[in-house]
């Protein structure tokens, strides 16, 4: 059991805070939208590196598919590649944090982060009602009785093959030669790698992390919209009140996947609908901000990191491209829409 504990710290924890800290690291952009405080940036790293860990697993799979359609040589295959990518990431991550900490020795900032270390009374808040959320959410509620993960991960291990299952008659709906969602097969690889036996013990393994990983995305959402409207930012507190209200509602709902958040965070359905695309569509609308201000490079910046988001969509169901692409073209088109009006005002200016 200890053991087990270690596993989950290792592959659910340190695996994605480093990921998120190497990205970061090389690519997160401060001056622009306003400096995170250290607890935030500790909160997006891990979001950047559990998003990292899907699209990573989500490429792979699909390459390793390619070759083989069997269930047993992708759960050995993934695992040794995810084994040595533990390894290379916790190399990664030290070279990082040692590279950050003399930068910051040499620019004297490391008083600075010190001191916004110290904990502030929001803060505290933020952090005790995510812990109690996740508690609650593990302890007393209950899972819907619309999700069937656990069921399509059993028909999928009986058949030995990746596909998705009819979970009445077993009847094959979509092989792995079609385009399907990979998250039930990422469940089962990782029980693999921690030593879970139980299916349904790995899923509610999973919702601490995949909880926080919900947090952190409205935080990242909060900071994107805020850092363009900056105008707006007395009402920053009541939005974060009004989101603490609606995720304690959303305790006593028991209806759509799409909302099942603290009932089924495991669910494809409803981590695409509930994180993914919200969080594509607030890159999208970083975009459009910077096309706004004809800043086409930083629009360029938005754009690759929503395109970053829909292998994993995809690997959150079988039509999640179909569906990130509907907002993607949405987006595109706002965005030309932008631009001509951008031109039109110009000429307007210049008569």
């Amino acid at each position: 059991m200890m053991t087990n504990a270690y596993s989950i710290i290792l592959y659910l924890m340190i695996l994605p805070m480093g990921l998120g800290i190497i990205f970061n690291f090389a690519f997160r952009r401060e001056k622009n939208l306003g400096k995170m405080r250290l607890a935030t940036r500790i909160l997006d790293d891990y979001v950047s590196g559990f998003l990292i860990f899907f699209f990573t697993f989500e490429v792979v799979g699909l390459c390793i598919i390619n070759t083989s359609y069997k269930l047993s040589a992708f759960i050995e295959t993934m695992t040794g590649f995810i084994n040595v990518f533990v390894a290379v990431v916790l190399i990664a991550t030290i070279v990082v944090l040692i590279t950050k900490l003399i930068i910051k020795i040499s620019r004297s900032e490391i008083v600075g982060d010190f001191k916004s270390l110290k904990p502030i009374k929001s803060d505290i808040a933020v952090v005790c009602f995510i812990v109690l959320y996740i508690a609650i959410a593990i302890l007393f509620v209950m899972p819907s009785l619309k999700d069937d993960t656990s069921l399509s991960i059993y028909m999928m291990q009986q058949k030995g093959r990746i596909g998705t299952y009819n979970v009445i008659n077993g009847e094959l709906i979509s092989s792995s030669q079609d385009n399907i969602g990979l998250i039930e097969v990422f469940y089962i690889v990782m029980a693999n790698v921690i030593g879970i036996s139980d299916v349904q013990s790995m899923l509610n393994i999973m919702i601490a992390p995949l909880l926080l990983v919900f947090f952190g995305v409205y935080k990242r959402i909060e900071y994107i919209f805020f850092g363009y409207n900056k105008k707006l930012s007395k009402y920053r507190r009541w939005t974060e009140i009004l989101f603490a209200g609606i995720c304690i509602v959303l305790l006593f709902v028991n209806g759509s996947l799409n909302v099942a958040i603290p009932q089924n965070i495991w669910n494809g359905t409803t981590i695409l609908t509930a994180l993914i695309m919200p969080l594509g569509f607030i890159y999208g609308y970083g975009a459009l901000c910077e096309v706004a201000k004809r800043k086409l490079y930083r629009a360029s910046a938005w754009l690759i990191r929503f395109l970053f988001v829909m292998p994993i969509a995809a690997m959150m169901r079988n039509d999640g491209y179909e569906i990130i692409a509907i907002l993607d073209i949405m987006i595109v088109v706002s965005i030309i829409v932008l631009a001509i009006v951008n031109c039109v005002r110009r000429d307007n200016k210049g008569n």
